[in-house]
């Protein structure tokens, strides 16, 4: 090989290692470590919660409560709003809706331990905002609310630490919803209670929702 090919094959050879070594760099300038991990809402299948109506007698006429079996124990409440059970989406454990209004629904997803955010620390949390925010149907984020800010209600379960998160969001025939979802621990699963509907109604049902978790007891 004559000294002048030799010297253009090497040439032409540190040009390509040096392309490949710029565009591996430009690559991994993209990489951002300061940036949080996502955890989205999981899409499999939440565990389904058996939802039934008991009579309680409290020095007094028999009162109507709803009951949700979620395995290990049961959650109980006051049909406040007069609820009724709908067949649930994959998303929930059961669905609600009130009688004469099927464009609400209240829902609960169950989530064992590690299946979705595993606290409700700031950074943990931070992971589904994230999540939210790279879904291209939210519209705005409302507010949120941390159990231990003195504004914040209800007190869920004696008063167990929560988040309560509120955002709207677009439909899949294009309509604004809004949806709050209230998520706690208990007994090692990660529960999240939803209210979501028409953005102009919302507000009507929230009190009552908030009175039905409030007021809830666990069944053992």
């Amino acid at each position: 090989m004559n000294l002048l090919l030799r010297n253009n094959l090497w040439a032409a050879t540190s040009i390509l290692l040096v392309s490949i070594t710029t565009s591996l760099a430009n690559n991994g300038a993209k990489i951002d470590p300061d940036t949080p991990p996502v955890k989205a809402w999981p899409a499999n299948p939440r565990p389904t919660s058996e939802v039934f109506q008991m009579e309680v007698s409290e020095d007094g006429p028999p009162q109507k409560r709803l009951v949700f079996d979620c395995g290990r124990f049961a959650l109980i409440t006051g049909n406040y709003g007069n609820w009724v059970v709908q067949r649930p989406t994959a998303r929930f454990s059961f669905q609600l809706s009130p009688k004469n209004d099927a464009e609400i629904t209240f829902g609960m997803a169950r989530f064992p331990q590690n299946d979705f955010i595993e606290s409700l620390d700031q950074e943990e949390w931070d992971t589904y905002i994230a999540a939210l925010h790279n879904n291209p149907n939210l519209k705005a984020i409302r507010g949120q609310r941390l159990s231990t800010d003195r504004k914040a209600a209800p007190k869920v379960l004696n008063e167990n630490p929560y988040r309560v998160i509120d955002y709207e969001h677009s439909d899949s025939k294009g309509n604004i919803k809004t949806t709050s979802e209230l998520f706690t621990f208990l007994d090692g699963e990660l529960f999240v209670f939803a209210l979501s509907g028409p953005s102009e109604k919302i507000d009507l049902y929230m009190e009552r929702v908030y009175l039905m978790i409030s007021r809830m007891d666990v069944l053992m």
